[in-house]
C-alpha cells in the first residue's frame, strides 16, 4: 500500500470513529441524531397545538394553511383557525384545529 493510500485509510478510519462518537454523544444526552442535523421536528398535542423546531421561516400564513421552509423541503400545516402563538428563530408554536401536517412534494 502506498503512503498516500495509508494516509487516506487512516483519515477514513478517524472519520468513522468521530461519526460513531457523535452518535454516541447524542444518545447519551437522549437526543435523536437528526436533531443535530437541522432536520425539522414536529410535535403535535392532539389536534390543537403543533411545535415545529428547526424551521427556516414562514412562506405562507393564512387561517387554513401555514407553510414553513425547512432544510428538507416545505412543511405544510392545514387546519381551521390556525394561528402562530409564538415564533422564535428556529422554533414555532401553532394553535388551532390541525387537520394535516405533511411535506410538499416538489414538482
Amino acid at each position: 500500500m502506498k503512503r498516500s493510500e495509508k494516509t487516506i485509510a487512516k483519515q477514513n478510519a478517524r472519520r468513522g470513529r468521530l461519526a460513531r462518537l457523535g452518535g454516541e454523544a447524542m444518545r447519551a444526552v437522549r437526543l435523536p441524531e437528526t436533531t443535530a442535523g437541522g432536520f425539522p421536528r414536529v410535535t403535535l398535542l392532539a389536534d390543537l397545538h403543533a411545535e415545529i423546531e428547526n424551521h427556516m421561516g414562514v412562506l405562507e400564513l393564512a387561517e387554513r394553511i401555514i407553510r414553513l421552509k425547512t432544510a428538507i423541503g416545505i412543511l405544510r400545516i392545514e387546519g381551521e383557525r390556525l394561528d402562530i402563538r409564538s415564533a422564535e428563530r428556529e422554533s414555532m408554536l401553532i394553535d388551532g384545529k390541525i387537520v394535516s401536517v405533511c411535506f410538499e412534494i416538489p414538482q
